[in-house]
């Protein structure tokens, strides 16, 4: 019996933060527009959430103040959903997006490029809350408004193709993605030229897509030479840099290199505390991808308390009740749970559970994660009256969520899980057709 890790993608969510030529309105009202919005969007860029909400809050009032239907509102509605989508308030997000949305709408009309702005914003929180069609509906709007006014080739295009390949990242459509990554790279690198940051976010997502399929001869030269390119432009001690580390970092684990990994996670750790500081969300991620080389290891020991300090930091820099708070704890519950600890693995995944279902949605494949994990717990401890409902509940989200390699993978794993609880009660006959389509899946899918 298998428990399951978090299947949500840790994306990092770009605000759409633009500063433009006054329209309409007094000269220093639209000023002070740009300033809250700038300082807005620096304070977003260097993770000071709370702060980037109090100045977009202060734009987004500067701005209606020069009319309620003036593009900056729009703007402003569309940079504060970004930075609840970062802070994981998605419920709030949602409706920042579509006020946004409708007021663009009337003064804009439905094909201006603010608009394509709205909607890719309004695409990345539906990825992030697992909606990964309505994503995709959002993202292909968006790209059929920018294609008709700017044409196909200019770096906006490309832009929303490599967070489509994300997106198809996320559900295990690597061919998909691929061909969008390769896409969009071939555009930045004609426009923009092979440095610049998009072009080597777009680079990066095609190694990663290698990575996982097992391509690692061709991942490893194009994160070698995105590390090269950013090295050079931005210096050793950049976000970048530390992403790209990182990316070559997983590459070694799934090999098994555990040394390399360890070094090159350790550097790109190392950037970002230097970057950031120590209560960082993006620390928090370094820390914790450093703590599953000794997971991987079985070295308990040594992953304990950086599953502790990740957990910590999110809960400081996010709030008790993000979903990156969720993931830290489920880590921490999977720990508990292998070192025999049943009653701290019980508190850890039902908070995992509870934030999960309140910020994601019943149905989210996250939740699903969480419902399979408690699911093992009480079945290891023959709770059986309890564990079942929490395996149904499972399957019937995998069930119903998009049927691709990933979603199917992780069907298998739960029936697997599930199919050993309904023997242990005599019920034999429920239990060999679920295995049957668990065989089928993982022939099918060669998993």
């Amino acid at each position: 019996m298998s428990p399951l890790p978090s299947v949500r993608a840790q994306l990092t969510i770009a605000i759409v933060l633009l500063v433009l030529i006054p329209s309409s309105g007094t000269l220093a009202q639209a000023t002070l527009w740009e300033v809250y919005n700038d300082a807005a969007g620096r304070a977003f860029s260097a993770g000071r959430l709370a702060e980037a909400e109090r100045m977009a809050l202060r734009a987004l009032n500067a701005a209606e103040k020069l009319g309620a239907q003036d593009r900056r509102v729009v703007l402003g509605l569309c940079s504060l959903g970004s930075i609840q989508t970062a802070e994981g308030r998605y419920d709030e997000a949602e409706t920042s997006f579509n006020q946004a949305l409708a007021i663009s709408k009337k003064t804009l009309g439905p094909a201006h490029p603010i608009v394509a702005k709205c909607l890719r914003g309004f695409a990345r929180l539906c990825r992030a809350r697992g909606r990964y069609d309505e994503a995709g509906e959002l993202y292909e709007r968006a790209l059929t408004i920018l294609e008709q006014a700017l044409g196909s080739d200019p770096p906006d295009v490309a832009a929303i193709l490599s967070e489509m390949g994300e997106l198809y990242y996320a559900q295990a459509k690597y061919v998909e993605a691929e061909a969008l990554y390769k896409k969009s790279l071939t555009i930045h690198e004609r426009f923009v030229g092979p440095d610049n940051p998009d072009a080597v976010s777009a680079r990066n997502g095609l190694a990663a897509v290698y990575c996982v399929q097992g391509r690692y001869a061709d991942a490893e030269p194009i994160l070698q030479q995105s590390l090269k390119i950013a090295v050079a432009r931005y210096g050793e001690n950049h976000p970048i840099v530390a992403s790209i580390v990182s990316n070559l970092a997983e590459c070694r684990l799934v090999t098994s290199d555990y040394g390399a990994a360890e070094l090159l996670y350790k550097r790109s750790l190392a950037i970002r505390e230097a970057v950031f500081g120590a209560m960082h969300p993006e620390v928090a991620l370094g820390v914790k991808n450093l703590a599953t080389v000794y997971w991987d290891q079985q070295d308990y020991a040594a992953a304990a308390p950086l599953y502790e300090r990740a957990l910590v930091i999110r809960e400081k820099a996010l709030g008790a009740n993000h979903p990156d708070v969720a993931d830290s704890l489920n880590s921490l519950a999977l720990l508990y749970h292998t070192l025999n600890r049943p009653a701290d693995a019980e508190q850890y995944y039902r908070r995992a559970l509870a934030i999960r279902e309140r910020t994601l949605g019943a149905n989210h494949p996250d939740v699903a994660v969480s419902l399979n994990n408690l699911a093992l717990l009480y079945h290891s401890q023959r709770r059986y009256a309890e564990a079942e409902p929490y395996y149904k509940r499972s399957l019937a989200i995998w069930e119903n969520t998009t049927h691709d390699p990933g979603s199917e993978s992780c069907i298998a794993q739960v029936i697997e899980n599930y199919a050993p609880l309904l023997k242990l009660l005599k019920r034999d006959a429920e239990a060999e057709p679920l295995l049957q389509k668990a065989r089928e899946i993982r022939s099918k899918n060669k998993l």
